[in-house]
């Protein structure tokens, strides 16, 4: 890969971590070739793609400091899953909020209601 073409993959890695909704950075060590068309299948039925990467270029990409977290993530055969479909992430990651935030005020209704008895008791 030549200078103009690393400067390329640069500018496209940058567009793709400001794009996209979610990256998932992947060590994909022991994978086969069979598991990564399987993997890359199902996350495309899904509206994501998966990519492997070079490592340096993603650190530029990013802009990334010697010493910073990112350099932990950049080791050894890695990939980048592309998750383009951010609304239904965020309905899965709402939904069990929702459900805690009614558990929490359940019980605090529940403790409101016998309040009220026992006043409407102590009144009449």
């Amino acid at each position: 890969m030549d200078r103009a073409q690393k400067a390329e993959s640069i500018e496209t890695l940058k567009g793709v971590f400001a794009d996209a909704g979610a990256v998932v950075v992947t060590h994909n060590l022991g994978l086969t070739v069979a598991d990564m068309e399987d993997l890359r299948g199902r996350l495309r039925k899904e509206g994501g793609a998966f990519k492997v990467i070079k490592n340096r270029l993603a650190l530029k990409a990013l802009e990334a400091e010697e010493g910073s977290d990112y350099h932990g993530l950049f080791k050894g055969p890695v990939g980048i899953a592309l998750d383009q479909i951010r609304a239904s992430l965020l309905g899965l990651l709402n939904a069990p909020a929702t459900k805690v935030a009614g558990v929490v005020q359940a019980p605090a209704s529940q403790l409101a209601r016998v309040f009220s008895a026992y006043a409407a008791k102590d009144a009449a």
